[in-house]
């Protein structure tokens, strides 16, 4: 794939809209994707040595392109519904917008003082039913939707 050529006037607005492109694959292709890396890392290493040399600076909007593919091709997909190892919960759709938000604002939680909202969270009584709190629309669990696959409990 060639590596787009950058806007001089909104070069962040391109890697989000490349961001935004890759989410929606995610979602739509996580099914059809190994559970397991395919690369050894022999491979990955030798990829890795080649591809991000950082003697000339890239496009934002490309690494996130290849980034993700990295990340796709070279990780276990604990979000895979195929996935049976060790328990990992499922990543929300509306988890990579706290994270993205957490990252913004990058609160310092050291001290009380730089960041009371998030410091004093921890003492609200959160309800019992708080997934219901935040309108997530049906089926768009990261790996799969409601009732379609069981929670393994040990009794």
């Amino acid at each position: 794939m060639p590596e787009p050529t950058p806007s001089l006037s909104n070069p962040l607005g391109e890697a989000w809209q490349a961001f935004d492109g890759v989410r929606e694959r995610f979602y739509a292709e996580l099914r059809q994707w190994p559970v397991t890396p395919r690369p050894s890392g022999a491979e990955m290493q030798a990829f890795l040595a080649e591809r991000f040399t950082f003697q000339t600076p890239r496009p934002a909007a490309g690494l996130v392109q290849e980034v993700s593919g990295l990340l796709r091709d070279g990780t276990v997909h604990v979000t895979h519904p195929a996935y049976f190892g060790l328990f990992n919960p499922s990543v929300r759709p509306i988890a990579v917008i706290a994270d993205a938000l957490t990252a913004l604002y990058n609160p310092q939680l050291a001290a009380w003082s730089h960041a009371p909202p998030p410091t004093k969270s921890s003492g609200i009584p959160w309800p019992s039913s708080w997934p219901n709190w935040v309108w997530i629309p049906p089926r768009r669990a990261a790996s799969s939707p409601p009732g379609e696959r069981k929670p393994i409990t040990r009794r």
